[in-house]
């Protein structure tokens, strides 16, 4: 049987770092001027609702409830969706489109026309499995025969974008190369790393990821995650005791699958069996 451990992240593309840095809305807007600027975007970001482990719950009550890392919301409803992956094979493919296709499909309300619809892109921070050199890929819908794109229009409200971090030039850097600044402060594989760029001539976003980075390492409890972890256990044993609530089980148990817990951590704080647990590992 697989054993589910935890461990302590060290760099940006660790999922429980990624989520406590970039649920800073400073630092998230650093990357989305940058990121808007680089895939020539207008987007309007002078106010987003920024949301941490967003929940996209299907409507049927047999649908896979999805959690993304980082959900913003734009001033237009615009919406970017932001993962990080330290592998990116088929599975990790197939949960990022599933992500994107549910919130893109459920902005339309029963009777409402097909049209003007709100932008909902995905941008996945990626190590591995490359599929070219550059450091940033659009995909998107093309004609098989052609290779060229039937509906452009179609692409730019569904982009589905990959962020290959190792991929990305160590510099030197010309002025408006921002968005490569922060890709390859996003590789850096640990603190002492990150130092290293901001003492060379880091931006804002470097010196206010780094000051997050070090309060989120300083922050422990017991060798666990520190206190975010601490809050995501306290937050799960409330969501998975209220009374005789099935739901909200197996959704504490599924959200904490997603993080990697053991099967005897989800038993003892969701209230679920470790053989359901062990049926919902399979489903998901």
């Amino acid at each position: 049987m697989k054993k589910y451990t935890k461990h302590k992240p060290k760099n940006l593309i660790d999922d429980q770092l990624f989520k406590y840095v970039f649920s800073n809305e400073n630092v998230t807007k650093y990357l989305i001027n940058a990121l808007s600027d680089y895939i020539k975007i207008d987007w309007d970001f002078s106010k987003v609702e920024l949301k941490t482990q967003q929940i996209i719950p299907g409507k049927h009550h047999d649908s896979k409830d999805y959690y993304a890392d980082l959900m913003v919301v734009m001033k237009n409803s615009d919406v970017l969706l932001l993962e990080a992956y330290n592998r990116f094979r088929k599975k990790e493919f197939v949960k990022s489109k599933a992500y994107q296709d549910r919130v893109f499909s459920e902005q339309f309300d029963k009777g409402e026309e097909y049209e003007n619809p709100k932008r909902v892109i995905i941008v996945n921070f990626i190590r591995g499995n490359f599929d070219t050199n550059k450091v940033l890929d659009k995909y998107g819908i093309v004609n098989l025969e052609t290779l060229n794109e039937p509906i452009k229009e179609f692409n730019n409200y569904k982009l589905f974008i990959v962020i290959k971090v190792d991929k990305c030039p160590d510099g030197p850097y010309n002025e408006g190369d921002e968005f490569l600044r922060i890709v390859n402060f996003l590789k850096c594989k640990d603190v002492a790393e990150m130092e290293e760029k901001v003492r060379e001539g880091g931006n804002k976003f470097m010196e206010e990821s780094l000051a997050f980075v070090k309060a989120y390492m300083a922050d422990k409890s017991n060798d666990n995650y520190g206190s975010h972890y601490q809050l995501e256990l306290d937050y799960a044993y409330e969501d998975g005791q209220k009374e005789g609530s099935r739901d909200n089980q197996i959704a504490t148990a599924k959200r904490m699958i997603e993080s990697n817990y053991s099967n005897e951590e989800i038993t003892k704080i969701s209230g679920l069996s470790i053989s359901k647990i062990k049926v919902l590992r399979k489903e998901m």
